[in-house]
Formats: structure tokens, C-alpha cells, sequence
């Protein structure tokens, strides 16, 4: 009986060895994947905020081709304030958001 007990104890304290190993494995993955996640939003607030300062600048030729770069780079900052808002947990207000429309163009 007691020899039992102690092959159960045996047992059970390697299948929690190999628990601990593993769940310490995943949380170190976690956090770095959180470190890579926190760079990763604040070379994109860089980018989002140099591109709305050259958005902000006039434009001196207004040929069609200008015109839709010009587009295009602000469905880009839209693009970066999407992604920068679907991966951090605070919420930016709605003015600042693009609404749905401006990011379909």
C-alpha cells in the first residue's frame, strides 16, 4: 500500500516538474513577445507622428500622381493608428481615430 503511494508521489511530482518547466518556457515567450510588442507600438507612434507631419505641409504640385501618394500615405498613418489601437489595451479617443470610411479611402 505505502509502495503505491509512493509510486503516485513519484509520478505526480515529475508530471508537475515537467508542468513547471513547461509553463516557466511559455512565460518567458510571453514576455518577450510583450517587449517586442511594446518596441514595435512605439517605432509606430514615431512613424504615425513624422507622417502626420508631413501630411500637415502644403503641397505645392497638384498633379493626380502627387495627389494619390499623398492618399496613400494618410490610409498608412490610418493603417499605423489601426494597428498601434488593436494592440495596445488603452483606448485613444475617436477624434483621433480614422473612421471607417477614411480608411477604405
Amino acid at each position: 500500500m505505502i509502495a503505491a503511494l509512493v509510486v503516485v508521489i513519484v509520478i505526480l511530482s515529475l508530471l508537475l516538474g515537467i508542468s513547471l518547466f513547461y509553463l516557466t518556457r511559455f512565460s518567458v515567450t510571453l514576455l518577450k513577445f510583450e517587449d517586442i510588442i511594446s518596441e514595435s507600438l512605439d517605432a509606430l507612434g514615431e512613424s504615425y507622428n513624422r507622417i502626420s507631419d508631413i501630411l500637415e505641409k502644403p503641397v505645392f504640385f497638384n498633379s493626380p500622381e502627387v495627389q494619390q501618394v499623398i492618399t496613400e500615405i494618410d490610409r498608412v498613418r490610418g493603417t499605423f493608428l489601426m494597428i498601434a489601437n488593436n494592440l495596445n489595451s488603452d483606448e485613444i479617443s475617436s477624434d483621433v481615430a480614422p473612421s471607417e470610411e477614411e480608411f477604405n479611402g
